[in-house]
């Protein structure tokens, strides 16, 4: 391969990066963004899930954080995954980094709608 065609095609996957990144964020801004009624900190979070919401973060996090430094990246999934919408509504800030709060905040609104769900029966 020659440095023309090299450039060319390191040009293109640049391009083609940019081109996920934008229209994850773009996807991402449909997230609700709203916090209010939301505890504060990952303490408080982890105190107001019930035990079922906390366990399935814990599991979901451990299998999913592969170098074990408190955020999910597109090294440890497949920069897809972030498009999936439950993904898209857990990482708040669209970075394609899903940090443990964020997954807290997310499993607490799960956890709300399952309640108001339930409460409607």
């Amino acid at each position: 391969m020659d440095d023309h065609s090299y450039n060319k095609e390191s040009k293109i996957k640049k391009l083609a990066t940019l081109l996920l990144l934008a229209l994850m964020s773009a996807t991402a801004q449909e997230a609700p963004t709203s916090n209010e009624g939301i505890p504060k900190g990952i303490k408080a979070l982890e105190a107001s899930l019930n035990k079922e919401r906390m366990t399935q973060a814990v599991e979901m996090f451990k299998k999913l954080d592969k170098n074990k430094d408190g955020k999910i990246t597109v090294p440890e999934v497949p920069a897809k995954k972030f498009k999936n919408k439950a993904w898209v509504q857990a990482n708040l800030n669209g970075d394609m980094i899903l940090t443990w709060e964020e997954e807290l905040i997310w499993q607490y609104n799960f956890q709300k709608k399952q309640e108001m769900k339930s409460k409607k029966k």
